[in-house]
């Protein structure tokens, strides 16, 4: 919600049912989605910046090994804000009689309020 970028990898750990090769991570796969519009794929490098414009509870990122011998479907839950209601704690700030600003010799002082946004996410 800051409009940063947020970036993770997927990272894929081969395991073997032998017991003389060792579980280990593996670079050689390529990660693709189809659900542009939730996340951006690059390698296996997962993004989500302020260009994408809907959330999903299961998109979908695809995993393919070098050689096209295996492949897994990575879910992937995005929240996205479905609405969102701003509040304040005085919807009318008027100017205060005779009172300055500090810091400013003829700026008028005015009431503050306090405001709340509350978002509903999907």
């Amino acid at each position: 919600l800051t409009g940063e970028a947020v970036t993770t990898d997927v990272t894929v750990v081969e395991h073997y049912n032998r017991a003389t090769t060792a579980s280990a991570e593996d670079a050689t796969y390529a990660c693709s989605t189809e659900a542009d519009s939730i996340l951006s794929v690059a390698g296996c490098v997962l993004s989500l910046t302020a260009a994408h414009s809907a959330g999903s509870a299961a998109a979908t990122v695809d995993v393919q090994s070098a050689s096209g011998n295996v492949s897994a479907q990575v879910p992937v839950r995005v929240w996205y804000p479905l609405s969102a209601r701003l509040n304040a704690s005085d919807g009318t700030l008027q100017q205060i009689d005779g009172m300055l600003a500090a810091g400013a010799c003829s700026s008028p002082a005015f009431q503050s309020a306090d405001l709340t946004l509350v978002a509903d996410f999907g």
